[in-house]
């Protein structure tokens, strides 16, 4: 709807962000506080905004793995049999 050149109507997706990303189970309205999850990138209230209490889509166990193989190096010890 167009009202003195200028287009009233919202896209889907500013629509969706007005509301807490949760669904059906949650339908508060987004206040400017609300950050995203870095995660999944959704806007959730501030009730569920931690990734335990919105179920996470993120594998947070194989980022940490990747990380520990990162950071620390397999270290092999010295062996008698090869010294001599």
């Amino acid at each position: 709807m167009t009202l003195l050149g200028v287009d009233t109507t919202e896209s889907t997706a500013q629509k969706e962000q007005k509301r807490c990303g949760l669904g059906e189970a949650c339908k508060k309205k987004l206040a400017l506080s609300d950050f995203a999850c870095s995660k999944c990138k959704t806007r959730y209230c501030s009730a569920h905004r931690m990734p335990e209490l919105h179920k996470c889509s993120h594998d947070f166990m194989k980022e940490g793995k990747a990380l520990l193989t990162k950071l620390n190096p397999q270290v092999v010890g010295d062996r008698l049999c090869e010294r001599i």
